[in-house]
């Protein structure tokens, strides 16, 4: 089987805010915010450089080859026909899977009482 992989993204964003005028001298602008991102990928049926060098490094034992660092590497043999076995590739192959989230949350607010209003 093939590499497979996966990728999820969803976003979420609120916006709230008021503004207006308090008297005839004063004026206020308030607002709040939030956002959120979920993200999700997933890696199958990729190899880990680590045991690919262990599956590499091997030595003679009494059975045939053997990996030098021990169970449960398996021995993976790229240079003869069919040397590559499913549990090779089982031992090379790693789940990955990446979860993240981030959350902003912004609030602000200003109060103006400048003479901003018309006299007549």
């Amino acid at each position: 089987m093939g590499r497979v992989a996966t990728f999820a993204t969803n976003t979420f964003r609120t916006v709230v805010g008021i503004k207006g005028e308090i008297g005839d001298a004063w004026r206020f602008d308030l607002y709040g915010q939030r956002g959120t991102v979920d993200n999700n990928n997933g890696n199958k049926n990729y190899f880990s450089n680590a045991n690919i060098g262990n599956a590499l490094n091997v030595i003679p034992g009494p059975t045939g080859p053997q990996c030098a660092v021990g169970p449960p590497c398996v021995p993976w043999n790229i240079w003869v026909p069919n040397g590559v076995t499913k549990a090779a590739t089982d031992y090379l192959s790693i789940p990955l899977l990446i979860e993240a989230e981030v959350t902003e949350q912004i609030v602000s607010g200003s109060l103006d009482g400048r003479s901003w209003a018309s006299t007549t």
